[in-house]
């Protein structure tokens, strides 16, 4: 998977692109702390640990990778009090 962050009049953007193409999956917002979570379903490998990165932008603070069987988890902690209104556009 390859992840990049762009960030430009007070957006931010994440792009991933994978080996495979997305078929299924689900996203759904929490709150305290607030945080955006993707589930991407497939034939992902499970991940022995979880890996956090700082992202820093304008709306996000930390980037969290986990997997379970059959589905990757990308939780995207937000840098604001409440998520921010969102879009999941998938791609060729």
């Amino acid at each position: 998977m390859d992840l990049s962050i762009l960030e430009e009049r007070g957006q931010t953007a994440l792009r991933m692109k994978f080996s495979l193409p997305v078929t299924q999956y689900r996203h759904f917002s929490l709150t305290q702390p607030s945080r955006i979570v993707l589930d991407i379903f497939g034939d992902a490998k499970r991940q022995p640990r979880v890996e956090n990165f700082r992202a820093e932008t304008h709306w996000l603070s930390i980037l969290r990778f986990s997997s379970g069987e059959g589905y990757l988890r990308l939780v995207m902690e937000i840098a604001a009090a409440a998520v921010p209104a969102y879009a999941i556009e998938p791609e060729n």
